[in-house]
């Protein structure tokens, strides 16, 4: 019994502790999109990109899958190995801002990250993301943020509509194999 509330208080402590560490990421990240917008707005020149990162498992043909922590915390630990400031957010995602960041060094980072994460994982992970600008935002830093958020969610619903049509016609093309039928 005395094993089992001691596992039990230790979750708890790491849970509490994770919390308090998100609480501190999600503080510092509003503290730099309201810096990065005031800028923007007092400064026409300067802009900032906002990336919302998560990764996804592609389908493996054996049905095999893999713990989506384990590409998370490769992508984390990457863009903090390449000096962006990286804040957790919510369900394993990173956010990272990219001050005075052109189109082309966004591409190039997406790219780069996408490599390594696939390198590091045989392939099983890919990079899902969400950008928008800062001068993108209207009135404050959470249109920003929203923005960024409704691009991300778009290109993860997307995702899912193409993983459910593949698996489909591989069902189908499985079923075909198994019937000898065209």
């Amino acid at each position: 019994m005395g094993i089992w509330l001691d596992q039990l208080e230790r979750e708890s402590l790491e849970s509490r502790a994770l919390t308090q560490q998100q609480l501190r990421d999600r503080h510092n990240l509003r503290t730099a999109l309201e810096e990065a917008h005031d800028a923007v707005v007092l400064r026409a020149g300067e802009d900032t990109v906002l990336l919302l990162l998560d990764v996804h498992l592609k389908p493996e043909p054996n049905g095999a899958s893999a713990p989506l922590v384990e590409g998370q915390e490769l992508t984390y630990n990457e863009l903090v190995r390449m000096g962006l400031p990286v804040y957790a957010l919510r369900d394993g995602q990173a956010c990272v801002l990219l001050r005075g960041a052109s189109n082309e060094a966004v591409k190039t980072l997406l790219a780069r990250l996408t490599r390594r994460v696939s390198d590091h994982t045989q392939g099983r992970f890919g990079i899902l993301f969400g950008a928008a600008r800062a001068s993108e935002a209207r009135r404050s830093c959470s249109d920003w943020m929203t923005l960024a958020d409704l691009r991300f969610q778009a290109r993860q619903s997307r995702l899912a509509a193409t993983a459910s049509v593949a698996s489909s016609v591989l069902a189908r093309r499985a079923e075909r194999r198994r019937t000898g039928q065209r």
